[in-house]
């Protein structure tokens, strides 16, 4: 297991996108999602998280679920973005990513 993929998974957002959404185990995410991939997920997610905290009143309970999030993104993002290895699927999009996961249930995969 790469150890981009360990820390990735240390991440709420994260993992919360590869198990809860993509419904991805932790064994396909290593063989088939590239770090770049990652990254840019990571800052997809930080996008979001600013987001949040702009429009969320500090006073609120989610702003500190917002600032956690910000804060895991940010040091995944600042740990990895250096080290970025080649992958074989660098330049796949999501969904042929998908597709390489399990091409049989791909439909079952493809919500979006």
């Amino acid at each position: 297991m790469r150890e981009i993929i360990k820390d990735a998974y240390k991440v709420a957002e994260l993992e919360h996108q590869f198990v809860d959404v993509d419904r991805i185990s932790q064994e396909d995410v290593n063989k088939h999602y590239g770090d770049k991939y990652l990254i840019d997920e990571a800052k997809h997610h930080l996008y979001w998280a600013n987001d949040s905290l702009a429009t969320t009143d500090p006073s609120e309970p989610d702003y500190k679920v917002h600032a956690k999030d910000k804060r895991q993104l940010e040091k995944f993002i600042a740990k990895w973005e250096s080290k970025i290895e080649p992958h074989g699927n660098d330049g796949l999009s999501f969904e042929k990513i998908l597709q390489k996961v399990n091409p049989k249930d791909y439909r079952l995969l493809h919500f979006y």
